[in-house]
């Protein structure tokens, strides 16, 4: 297995932002990651609790279940089928439109699945995981049943625990703590390498890779050029999303959105 990895170099290169607003709202307090849907819903997450409001901020829906502990992370590429993930206990619930419980919970461990850092939503309702113990992401059925095995990438990530997995149309996308970001096919073959020294989060809008630093965000397509980039004077930075034209970040204080000409 090859292994090719970049490491940038950034120049200064702004996009044209014209406008900029800290959000105020009771929902975007003290958050420790939030989401937008493909209809334009967004997702609170705080501890145990999720609320969903539409794009003006208004309540939808919550879920709370402190069972489980605090929500490690949340999938809502599929707005009917919603993933919520709790690390410290191994399970995933899956929630529908309204924040219901759509199954009972699923137990990784009944899957023989012991240590599952990242995961993420996939197609046909079924899900991808990064299953440590074999150094592959997976795909698990809605029937709960392994249909897929990806290679395994101990040669590339070693022992380096896996933060998130993202799927696009024709890749999948795993970061992992040392600030790598591994590409693989859909049949989770590896293929690439990214590196980004103080990575934050990243996230993906088609095949394009955006990564959050501390006080930036840069972007690049599969090819490796570099299509944005963008200095903040914000810091403590935990997250983003890009949605019609708006960067949203979230930080250690507030949630705020920056327009795009």
């Amino acid at each position: 297995m090859k292994k090719i990895f970049y490491i940038f170099t950034l120049v200064i290169f702004c996009e044209n932002i014209y406008s900029q607003e800290i959000i105020k709202s009771n929902y975007t307090k003290g958050l420790n990651a939030f989401e937008i849907d493909k209809l334009n819903n967004f997702y609170f997450v705080k501890d145990n609790q999720v609320v969903k409001t539409d794009f003006e901020f208004n309540k939808l829906y919550d879920y709370s279940d402190k069972t489980f502990g605090n929500i490690t992370f949340i999938d809502v590429s599929n707005p009917f089928r919603i993933l919520i993930f709790y690390k410290d206990f191994n399970i995933i619930v899956f929630l529908d439109n309204k924040l219901a419980p759509l199954r009972s919970p699923i137990y990784l461990d009944d899957l023989n699945y012991f240590s599952v850092d990242a995961l993420c939503s996939s197609s046909f309702e079924s899900f991808l995981i990064f299953d440590s113990q074999n150094t592959s992401v997976n795909t698990i059925s809605k029937e709960l049943q392994t249909t897929q095995k990806g290679t395994n990438l101990y040669a590339v990530v070693s022992d380096q625990k896996a933060r998130k997995i993202k799927e696009t149309n024709n890749y999948i996308f795993i970061s992992f703590e040392n600030g790598y970001i591994h590409v693989l096919d859909k049949y989770a073959n590896y293929i690439d390498s990214f590196f980004y020294e103080g990575l934050i989060d990243f996230d993906c809008v088609n095949d394009d890779l955006y990564l959050l630093g501390h006080n930036e965000l840069v972007a690049f397509n599969i090819k490796k050029e570099r299509i944005f980039y963008y200095n903040f004077d914000y810091d403590a930075n935990k997250g983003f999303k890009i949605k019609n034209n708006t960067l949203y970040l979230l930080n250690e204080k507030s949630l705020i959105s920056f327009k795009f000409l």
